[in-house]
């Protein structure tokens, strides 16, 4: 009876090992694909990598792996319309698939498929989990671009809550934020004559999307309808200005005030054009008729009359206006983009005890800037502080290996201190980061 056991357990197992032998060398050789596929990938040979992919697939079609490596694949190259069914299926086969639905949604956005969108947000959202916040940060720009500021607002508020343990995160939502406040101020109201045309969010749309030239085309059919659409003339003063064509973008941001010459933000962005023109003189004049116009822009108004000030070589008063701008801002991100401005003005007049003030007030908003660790390190060393300009360049290294002024910085203070050995240990990490140029 023992001998009947063995037996029958050694030929389970001998047919075990013939049904299974086949699937292991079908991983194994699924697993030599993906690594070709994904070299496909790195060298830029997207066509083949997917080929790759589909092949696999023929075999194994529901492999989780091989589809989310090719729906990344096509997400990151930028093609929306092959990204949303393979995204469409990942979710089908697993429904907590967070990613997936951050994805689709991104390339409906893409797709101008707004309804879509916020639809696939809101699933991804409603899973949990640590791309939560990214799902909020998406549906607040897909909500300012249909100009839906208030629930924009929360959803980057909810995103700074879900990011907190992802503070390498703090600059995207950043960003975000102010990205939705300029918004909110950048175009006239939607109450102007022929301002609520449909094709314009789709134009503000595609600009978003940094499609200048297709947002330029639609523009241009909008205006032979309706020239006189104040909106319509700003978006293509923006589109020029964002193209340093600074001229155009004068004409159209003129042609805007025009027709709405209580528009505020106008004159600001005249401001602009002219300073980009490094016509400084007729910049101030602009943005002083803003300043003497009042309006919900006030506080932008004189920080870029503080910018300018600051470029005419008048940097004291310069930091007058942006303090201005800082008594009337109240949130953090507009206070953290004065802040910028206004260490500007703190370094044009050497000025490095508030200097090392000011870029200490913008790491308090948010420490993983390594530009402000490295600026406030430059500071202290300018000042002669040199521990506490070592503590912050080093900082700076960490979250920026390659950072080339900081290693600078850092060889400067060794050779202040005398540590020889420290000199040549940076030198030579300086050396390597100009030579992988």
């Amino acid at each position: 009876m023992k001998n009947f056991r063995r037996i029958f357990v050694s030929t389970l197992a001998l047919l075990l090992c013939f049904c299974l032998a086949p699937q292991a060398v079908l991983a194994e050789d699924n697993s030599k694909l993906l690594e070709s596929a994904r070299l496909f990938t790195q060298k830029g040979y997207i066509d083949r990598a997917v080929a790759v992919y589909d092949g696999i697939l023929a075999k194994s079609p529901n492999d989780f792996t091989v589809l989310e490596a090719r729906g990344n694949t096509l997400f990151s190259d930028g093609r929306w319309g092959m990204t949303i069914p393979a995204m469409q299926k990942l979710v089908a086969i697993n429904p907590r698939y967070q990613h997936g639905f951050v994805l689709l949604a991104i390339s409906y956005a893409r797709l101008q498929n707004y309804k879509q969108a916020a639809v696939a947000y809101d699933k991804a959202i409603a899973l949990g989990g640590p791309e939560t916040g990214t799902a909020h940060r998406g549906k607040a720009l897909l909500l300012m671009q249909l100009e839906q500021l208030e629930s924009a607002r929360k959803e980057i508020a909810l995103a700074i809550i879900n990011d907190k343990p992802f503070p390498q995160l703090a600059g995207e939502n950043t960003n975000a934020a102010m990205a939705i406040e300029r918004h909110a101020v950048m175009l006239p109201p939607a109450t102007f004559a022929s301002a609520a045309v449909p094709e314009l969010v789709q134009a503000e749309a595609l600009l978003g999307a940094g499609q200048g030239t297709r947002s330029l085309e639609l523009l241009e059919r909008v205006l032979a309808a309706h020239p006189n659409n104040a909106r319509a003339h700003v978006l293509k003063g923006r589109i020029f200005f964002d193209a340093i064509e600074s001229e155009k973008a004068i004409a159209e941001y003129s042609r805007a005030i025009a027709l709405v010459p209580t528009y505020q933000y106008g004159y600001i962005a005249l401001a602009k054009c002219y300073f980009q023109l490094e016509r400084f003189g007729d910049a101030l004049a602009q943005v002083d008729h803003a300043i003497k116009l009042g309006g919900p822009t006030d506080a932008v108004a004189h920080e870029e009359k503080g910018c300018i000030l600051v470029k005419m070589g008048r940097a004291l008063d310069g930091r007058v206006e942006i303090d201005k701008a800082l008594k009337i801002h109240k949130s953090n991100f507009d206070i953290y983009e004065d802040l910028y401005d206004r260490a500007e003005a703190d370094r044009a007049l050497r000025d490095y005890p508030a200097l090392i003030v000011d870029i200490g007030k913008r790491l308090q908003i948010n420490d993983t800037n390594s530009a402000d660790w490295q600026a406030r390190g430059e500071a202290y060393l300018a000042a002669g502080k040199l521990d506490k300009a070592l503590a912050d360049l080093g900082y700076t290294l960490v979250l920026a290996p390659g950072n080339r002024a900081a290693l600078k910085g850092l060889i400067e203070i060794y050779k202040k201190k005398g540590d020889k050995a420290r000199v040549n240990e940076f030198q030579k990490r300086l050396k390597e980061v100009d030579e992988s140029y």
